[in-house]
């Protein structure tokens, strides 16, 4: 069950971060710095919020003394 669950939203982390990548080569790709400046607002940064939304859920799952790593609330909040 756990193990099914995790393995899903590392397939959804991907699948997100595959996205983002899309997102932020058409806003590279874009002509005019206004142009660019939309396509971030409109399409980069909500894909960023997906990548967030999914890594947070993956950090929350994984017992601390496997997690290897800071955890963004960690980072942000050092006790």
């Amino acid at each position: 069950g756990a193990r099914e669950k995790l393995n899903s939203a590392i397939d959804e982390l991907a699948a997100h971060v595959a996205d983002l990548q899309a997102a932020a080569d058409r806003a590279g790709a874009e002509g005019s710095i206004e142009k660019k400046a939309r396509s971030l607002a409109e399409q980069v940064i909500p894909a960023m919020a997906s990548v967030r939304e999914t890594s947070d859920r993956i950090e929350e799952s994984v017992a601390d003394e496997l997690w290897t790593l800071p955890k963004y609330r960690e980072m942000l909040f050092v006790k």
